[in-house]
Formats: C-alpha cells, structure tokens, sequence
C-alpha cells in the first residue's frame, strides 16, 4: 500500500507521500498490478492518500497498469484519495490500463481519475472511474474532483473494448465523465463503455395486448 496503512481494525488509513504514489520515469514494458484475471482485493495494489498522483508514467511506453485500487482501499474505503490524479499518462504511449477482469478503481481522488496528455496508442478498458465495488459486489459512488478521464492532445487511443467486461464505467465525477481535448486529440476510440450510468437499463415492458374481439 503506497500512503496508507491498516488500523487496528483493518480500516486503511491515509499517511500519504508528499509527491506521488508511485512514479515511472521514462520506463518501458514495466507493470505495475497483477496481470492474472480475477485477483481479489487483498493482493490489489493500493494508492491512496497521497499529497500528489496515485500513479504517474513519465515517457517511457508499453507499461501494463492492472488491478490496482487507486484513490480508494479494500472493498471501497472512503476517504483516502489521492490529491490530484488518480493516474497521469504524459508522453507516454502505447499502455494498457486494465482490460477485462484486470481493470482498475479510479476514484475518490482530488483531480481526474485519469489524464493522458500527449500519450498516445493506450488501452483504457474495464476500469471503474468515479465509483467503487463495495464488499456485496454493489457499485457505490466515489468520485473524482474534476473528470472522469481526459484525453488532451493524445490520438489512436482507445477507452474501452467491444468485448463483454471490456468497457469503462465513468460515473459521479465532479465534472465531465470522458473529456478529450486539444487538436493533435484525433482517431480516439470510446466504445462499450457506461458513461453517467452504472448498469444496463432493463429492457422495456411489453404493450398489453387487447382482447380479440370475434368476428359477427
């Protein structure tokens, strides 16, 4: 756990670094979580309570961001965001963040969940930005100060995946759920993701059907 430490009765509490969580300078092909599916929260990686970013990735390209928790702790502890960005990607290209039963929890954090700025190529799929699983398997709301995520002058990413459990719900941020921004931001792909919702809306109920009426 990077800012944070268990009480006595297991509750994370925040004891923050003064800069970032954790912080990659210009590395290549690093990972930073688990890259097995299905890990459980307690061998989840926590970033919490930092006075900085929960992640940053500076330069570099091809690093893998799996199963973290970010801003938030074992089964949805409250409280403990990071004070900017739950994650930064600046001039670094062609990462994977999450991905299907491999996604990360954005949220509770000071700034956006995400930022990419001038990054291009990254995979952004099955993430939980804005809001949390608690222990019943429930999402409940955390939000990020400001967006969701935001794109700024980054191209040829893609936020989501057309896969099952492959999309990103952005919910309950404080400001906009997926921003993209400045001229050189072209050729994003947003596809299969919740943006503003948490599930699926049921299906709509059938029309009555009238009588029949017999023919005299």
């Amino acid at each position: 756990c990077s800012g944070c430490f268990k009480d006595l009765n297991g509750i994370l509490q925040p004891v923050g670094n003064a800069l970032d969580g954790i912080r990659l300078d210009n590395v290549f092909n690093a990972e930073i979580g688990k890259l097995t599916a299905g890990v459980t929260e307690d061998l989840m990686n926590k970033f919490a309570g930092n006075s900085g970013r929960g992640i940053q990735v500076q330069g570099g390209e091809a690093n893998k961001i799996l199963s973290n928790l970010v801003g938030t702790g074992k089964y949805g502890e409250l409280n403990v965001g990071n004070s900017l960005e739950g994650l930064k990607l600046d001039n670094s290209s062609n990462n994977t963040v999450g991905g299907v039963d491999k996604g990360n929890t954005f949220s509770g954090n000071g700034g956006d969940g995400i930022r990419s700025e001038s990054s291009n190529g990254s995979i952004f799929s099955g993430n939980l930005v804005g809001v949390l699983r608690r222990l019943d398997n429930q999402l409940q709301s955390a939000p990020n100060g400001a967006n969701g995520l935001s794109i700024i002058n980054s191209a040829l990413n893609s936020i989501g995946d057309p896969v099952a459990g492959g999309g990103n719900i952005f919910s309950a941020n404080h400001q906009i759920g997926v921003l993209i921004d400045g001229f050189t931001s072209g050729a994003n792909r947003i596809w299969n993701n919740k943006i503003g919702v948490v599930a699926d809306p049921p299906p709509p109920a059938p029309e009555p059907q009238l009588p029949l009426r017999p023919i005299t």
